[in-house]
């Protein structure tokens, strides 16, 4: 509020007091009477004020039109309009990307009955759904589905199958199977309200006609068991990105967390699934991967690659976030950084909000350019933060990259126009 209005004192009326009792969650009180009275309030995250005001304020002081230039209760006005003029550009730029949200582990929800792909409701949940240490169900809503895409204006999310490094062994395949049909069969069931696509014609065409797209990938090569050709199985399935590892080495490679340096980086079994994936047309994660094992696949790939949903260290020292030299490599080679919103790969703090996200992406962007970053949310995965809590408030990152001052071009290829290259880029 103080930097809006420019001063740190309103005139009020003083006869009576609409004021505020309580303050509820993800406000703060921003001004005060004298006797203590709270006459603003604000959101911690969101351009959203509530403040006293009197129109006989607006006018000038004694009557004098020129004094209203400076008025600070005709501040507060201006700055809705500019909000709402920020709005509307961003929805104008969501009308012309294609908009991407390159990582979502919803899909490990799908066991409850309740969750579905289109539309949802907060219910209990079991905290071992997040590696949490409790008895007692959590309320918790899911973040992605169809009416929140909508929302969002998102496009795209790419939908994974999450495999816990401590799935028994020769399980895992199985378990990757079971939740990339699960995704297929609720989008089945969803009455054309969403589909699962696999091409960027039909991206294209559900685009066109303003269906919500979903794409299929697998978060952990420890689904492939020892089996290379099952790359080729899921790649008919519709995978079209497998994240290398997840916490803990595999059998592909080491990684950036929980790791005691199996392989050195690839193992041999890890070489040749990227060959494969190569040759496919399947999209290499090296989100979760060692820094060897990044650097022996920059080595190795003859494709462009992605960092599906990680940030930069040079922010945040997170061992899970890649170096300045690590994302020149990945833009040299023509990949894309999607930058992850979970709050400790964005804050050394542990706390993080949409100022934070923002920051990173323009980190990337003064590194190495614009062409080489976009946004993988890890919704439903731990990612959420202040301003960007789910998938319909994707379009506030865009509102921010407007006040960056960035062009409506390169807000469009971060928002998955880099993304959908690197996709292309596979064939």
């Amino acid at each position: 509020l103080y930097k809006i209005v420019g001063t740190n004192r309103l005139d009020i009326n003083s006869i009576h007091h609409q004021a505020v009792k309580r303050i509820a969650d993800g406000l703060r009180a921003v001004a005060h009477t004298d006797d203590g009275i709270c006459e603003a309030i604000e959101s911690v995250h969101y351009p959203i004020l509530g403040v006293q005001w009197h129109p006989e304020h607006l006018s000038g002081v004694g009557g004098d039109a020129s004094a209203a230039v400076d008025n600070p209760h005709l501040n507060i006005f201006r700055w809705l309009i500019g909000e709402a003029k920020v709005f509307n550009r961003a929805k104008s730029i969501h009308g012309r990307a294609f908009v991407v949200d390159s990582h979502c582990d919803t899909p490990m929800f799908f066991h409850y009955p309740e969750v579905n792909i289109v539309d949802n409701v907060p219910q209990w949940v079991d905290p071992a759904d997040f590696d949490v240490d409790d008895e007692e169900p959590l309320l918790y809503e899911i973040k992605v589905d169809a009416h929140k895409m909508r929302q969002g204006r998102v496009d795209a999310v790419f939908m994974v199958a999450y495999i816990p490094q401590n799935t028994p062994e020769g399980e895992a395949y199985t378990k990757a199977e079971g939740l990339l049909t699960k995704i297929v069969s609720q989008a089945r069931a969803a009455d054309d309200k969403v589909e699962v696509v696999s091409t960027i014609k039909d991206l294209e065409r559900c685009k066109r006609v303003g269906k919500p797209a979903i794409v299929l990938g697998i978060e952990n090569g420890y689904a492939l068991g020892e089996t290379i050709d099952n790359i080729d199985k899921f790649y008919r399935m519709g995978v079209r990105y497998i994240t290398l590892c997840h916490n803990g080495d595999n059998q592909l490679c080491d990684s950036a967390m929980k790791t005691v340096d199996t392989h050195n980086g690839l193992s041999d079994f890890g070489r040749k699934a990227i060959e494969r994936m190569n040759s496919l047309g399947v999209m290499v994660d090296v989100s979760h991967a060692g820094e060897k094992t990044f650097w022996d696949t920059i080595e190795l790939s003859t494709k462009p690659i992605i960092a599906s949903h990680s940030c930069c260290k040079a922010l945040c020292r997170h061992p899970r976030n890649l170096t300045d030299d690590q994302i020149r490599a990945l833009a040299a080679k023509g990949g894309v950084l999607q930058i992850c919103l979970y709050k400790y790969f964005l804050s050394d703090k542990g706390t993080a909000d949409i100022t934070d996200a923002v920051r990173h992406i323009m980190h990337v962007v003064d590194l190495v350019g614009a062409d080489y970053v976009g946004i993988g949310s890890d919704f439903d995965g731990g990612g959420g933060i202040g301003g960007c809590e789910a998938e319909n408030e994707i379009i506030n990152i865009t509102k921010a990259l407007v006040r960056e001052g960035l062009a409506d071009e390169q807000i469009i290829n971060i928002l998955g126009g880099n993304f959908l290259r690197v996709l292309n880029s596979q064939s």
